[in-house]
């Protein structure tokens, strides 16, 4: 793990889902060569979203017609990339909170879909054009769950930068493979 070119398929459980990830690729020593799809207004943010923007993180506007031809374009370029590099793409395409838990829960009903307890109902349109547009050049494919135990609030970016400690696990599956907890 962080050898090879992956795509990193995460739910997105807070506001610091992007740290957590960043972390995780530091430790496997791939963090120089990480970009993840994110919402184009983020890209606005001081510093942070800056750097994320100077990294060619691909942004998005949450509407297709726009959102297919950005992620094409930005797929060729990932694809030229000579080192390995990982790409982080949040399915739900949302943060999770109760009531957009209860909305994909209705979702899920009306469409005849298992309904969902933890997560959101994936986005599949970006999943799908990732994996098509980058065959040949990403060999890997992870499944990352952040959870937050249920005794403790969900971590936030202005919580952390107060002093006051979070704890997220963090499970990874290989391509339908065997789960590693980090």
């Amino acid at each position: 793990m962080g050898k090879e070119s992956a795509l990193l398929i995460c739910n997105h459980k807070s506001d610091i889902d992007w740290l957590i990830g960043w972390v995780l690729a530091q430790r496997r020593g791939c963090l120089g060569s990480t970009v993840a799809i994110m919402k184009k207004e983020v890209k606005y943010l001081p510093v942070l979203g800056w750097s994320m923007w100077f990294s060619d993180y691909l942004f998005l506007e949450r509407n297709w017609a726009k959102d297919e031809a950005a992620l094409k374009s930005g797929f060729q370029q990932l694809n030229q990339i000579p080192v390995p590099f990982w790409l982080a793409l949040f399915v739900e395409g949302t943060r999770f909170t109760h009531t957009k838990l209860l909305a994909a829960q209705e979702f899920a009903v009306s469409r005849g879909l298992p309904i969902p307890r933890n997560v959101l109902i994936p986005r599949t349109k970006g999943f799908v054009t990732a994996v098509k547009e980058t065959q040949g050049t990403i060999p890997a494919i992870y499944d990352c769950t952040f959870a937050v135990p249920k005794s403790e609030t969900s971590p936030t970016l202005l919580r952390m930068l107060k002093g006051i400690s979070c704890s997220v696990k963090v499970q990874i599956t290989q391509n339908g493979g065997i789960a590693r907890n980090i």
